[in-house]
């Protein structure tokens, strides 16, 4: 078993990205981030070079070019040969592995004349998927086929010498999704390689660490036919008069707040709205309501007028299986950067499930927002007015909450109004 190792990992600014297929888009920027394996997958292959003789190549590993193991705070493997014309690669793994998240840090020793890369599904050196930074302001992701290499995606940026960055290729199907530090930056379709190995490639000497191949989050099957008939849970059409707080809710609920943690956050009734500030004082504010239920659907209407920007995401939150102010889940819709994210509270601890997930949002646009609940497995969505309701966006396994609870709504530092709040069984 080899040893789990963190490197502190640095910025990767992305400046601008040129799609090939399907790419996100806009500024980017990465906070320093520390790297660690997923508790939500399955781990098949896992080295952090602890184990190995320093000076000799790693054990279950195949060479080409001059690769042994170093030190570099704590044990690396380092590939050394000067020539910047050759492409050298480190290989391990199985030519039938699939669909798998392969992730390595990568140790920049030189910005302008080197090419640092990791491949997946590599069936050999001219066949294989590949993510490389290069040339000190670079990204691309391509295919490499019978020698031939296609660009499926690619990019600018900016990373620095003698630095720590993490790089992660992730085969779902014909699904190839490519990460820098923890983030998507791109996701292509591409169905010319099914399965392969992995490898450590680079031009010119580069060190790597903490190379970790995991399995894709397997979710339950769908419930067994006859489907049962949802009971509602709790709902509220906010049609009542204007007043301070929401009190009691439509179906007769009375709508429970989290005042002593937040005091300063307010909910009104207006024109039939359900209105939250947590702007004017920034703040957050925890609303729930209903009849407990392990499984369970929650979803609402919502706009947001407005958003604060600090150190953390903002804007409405989806609440489920809420006990009380310090025990709940829930779907975070983040009005500030566009992202959604899968988090649990519990005992006042907040622990993020999965990674974040980039979706298209906007001030001052009304959106519908659903999240299921099934046993462990958590799927969440949102869609605007209008548009087709789409497939879950983000989906994780949680571990930390699994006693029934209410549904509930949380608004963070934003100005929000709320509709049509739904919390059903499942």
């Amino acid at each position: 078993m080899r040893k789990t190792k963190n490197k502190q990992l640095h910025h990767f600014f992305i400046f601008k990205v040129l799609p090939s297929l399907i790419i996100l888009f806009s500024l980017i920027i990465f906070s320093t981030l520390t790297s660690s394996k997923s508790s939500a997958a399955s781990i098949i292959f896992s080295d952090s070079f602890e184990q190995d003789t320093i000076g000799l190549p790693p054990s279950g590993w195949v060479p080409s070019g001059i690769w042994s193991v170093a030190q570099n705070g704590t044990k690396v493997v380092s590939q050394t040969n000067t020539n910047n014309q050759i492409a050298f690669e480190l290989v391990t793994g199985n030519t039938t592995w699939t669909d798998y998240t392969f992730s390595a840090d990568v140790y920049t020793v030189n910005t302008t004349s080197n090419v640092f890369a990791i491949d997946g599904r590599r069936q050999s050196s001219g066949t294989g998927y590949e993510l490389r930074i290069w040339n000190g302001n670079q990204w691309n992701l391509g295919r490499r086929l019978n020698g031939v290499y296609t660009t499926l995606a690619q990019g600018t940026g900016l990373y620095t010498a003698n630095h720590w960055y993490q790089l992660s290729l992730t085969f779902q199907g014909p699904t190839i999704s490519a990460a820098i530090d923890g983030v998507q930056i791109a996701s292509v379709n591409d169905t010319a390689i099914q399965s392969g190995q992995i490898s450590l490639r680079n031009f010119a000497p580069a060190q790597y660490d903490n190379v970790s191949v995991t399995t894709p989050i397997n979710f339950p099957p769908p419930s067994p036919t006859p489907t049962p008939i949802p009971v509602v849970l709790g709902s509220d059409n906010f049609t009542r008069s204007d007043q301070s707080g929401w009190n009691v809710a439509s179906d007769g609920h009375i709508w429970q707040r989290d005042t002593t943690q937040y005091p300063s956050g307010t909910e009104e009734i207006i024109f039939n709205r359900g209105y939250v500030d947590t702007y004017s004082s920034p703040t957050d504010l925890d609303n729930w309501m209903g009849n407990s239920s392990l499984n369970q659907e929650v979803s609402v209407d919502f706009i947001c007028n407005a958003v604060g920007f600090d150190a953390f995401n903002h804007g409405p939150r989806l609440l489920g299986r809420v006990s009380d102010e310090f025990h709940y889940l829930y779907l975070a819709i983040n009005m500030n950067n566009s992202t959604l994210q899968l988090w649990t509270r519990s005992n006042g601890t907040y622990t993020q499930w999965g990674s974040d997930v980039p979706v298209h949002l906007t001030l001052d646009t009304w959106y519908h927002a659903k999240m299921d609940i099934i046993g462990s497995a958590v799927e969440g969505k949102v869609w605007g007015f209008g548009t087709t309701e789409p497939a879950w966006q983000i989906r994780a396994l949680q571990s930390t909450l699994n006693l029934p609870g209410s549904g509930g709504l949380r608004s963070t530092y934003s100005l929000l109004d709320y509709d049509n709040f739904l919390a059903t069984s499942l």
